[in-house]
């Protein structure tokens, strides 16, 4: 499993919209925290115009991220990116529910506009599983075909990648065996296959009863899972946001951290996405307590302290 640590990428917000209505969404009823240009606007999408007037904010040397809550549902979403790519952006990822990819001729546009990279929500092998999480028939459908379309498009233009990412839930835990298996052996040109704990903000904290897994049971079974399918040391496979302590890699916090105070033995973080994250006295011992983002602290209401241990070293 990869060893990645958080990348420095900006995060672009294109749309408030959404054409799916997934039961984890961390946006859909906590929009405060989706929109650092739009809100800020009082407007409902990007638009050229508006990315002209914000292009002074971004840094063309860093990669960035066409997010939340579906870039495709933008009218100008093929100006801004050429925008973006006429001012030196030489990384620009697409992340997107893939509906709007089942239509080809728009693959092949969001490339040439210069899209390089694409970020591909799916959240199980099969409608039944996906669908009862994105709340919308057919959605499985349209998602597993943009991604079909992207493997072609691949072949002709190599450069291309191929992230898919999938929210690890109750729902769909006894799935990951089989969605590893259609998206790394079955699929060998996808890039990067992301697994990500549910957020515990939005729709994720309302239904958390229903939806929160604890880490400790996320990382066994995507290692029983790769152990049956006798995949070993595969590259593709990120999971977000575990700390060093629960697993044998380190993938990395979703976003930059920073201190903000400390409160009963509890260090207590605020990261840029919103959510407050936690670190008690005992994590100071750790050798990656640098580095670590902490846990949330709706999670830990929710699961407590009892799975984290410092990871103490030698040296």
């Amino acid at each position: 499993m990869s060893k990645k640590g958080a990348t420095n990428r900006q995060h672009l917000t294109i749309s408030s919209h959404c054409n799916n209505n997934c039961v984890f969404c961390m946006e859909r009823n906590d929009r405060k925290y989706q929109n650092i240009y739009i809100g800020n606007t009082g407007c409902k999408e990007m638009t050229v115009a508006l990315l002209k007037k914000i292009l002074p904010r971004l840094n063309n040397r860093k990669p960035i991220v066409l997010t939340s809550g579906e870039p495709t549902l933008a009218k100008e979403l093929l100006g801004i990116i050429l925008l973006l790519k006429n001012k030196g952006f030489k990384d620009i990822t697409l992340q997107t529910n893939g509906r709007m990819l089942t239509h080809m001729d728009y693959c092949v546009e969001l490339v040439k506009a210069g899209i390089n990279s694409f970020s591909i929500s799916i959240h199980g092998s099969n409608y039944k599983i996906h669908e009862a999480l994105t709340r919308t028939c057919g959605s499985f459908q349209q998602t597993f075909s943009g991604i079909e379309n992207l493997l072609k498009l691949k072949k002709l233009f190599p450069y291309i990648k191929i992230i898919t990412t999938t929210t690890v839930n109750k729902l769909n835990i006894k799935d990951i065996q089989n969605l590893l298996k259609m998206l790394i052996i079955d699929r060998p040109l996808i890039n990067v296959v992301v697994l990500n704990p549910i957020s515990l903000r939005g729709n994720a904290l309302i239904y958390s009863q229903h939806l929160a897994i604890s880490y400790t049971d996320i990382f066994n079974t995507v290692r029983q899972s790769l152990s049956a399918l006798s995949i070993e040391n595969n590259d593709k496979i990120t999971i977000t946001d575990l700390p060093m302590c629960i697993n044998d890699f380190y993938s990395g916090p979703s976003e930059d951290i920073s201190l903000t105070d400390i409160k009963l033995n509890q260090q207590r973080l605020k990261l840029k996405a919103g959510e407050k994250s936690l670190k008690r006295k005992e994590c100071m011992k750790c050798a990656y307590y640098n580095i670590c983002a902490g846990i949330s602290e709706e999670y830990i209401k929710i699961f407590g302290w009892n799975e984290f241990s410092p990871v103490i070293t030698n040296h």
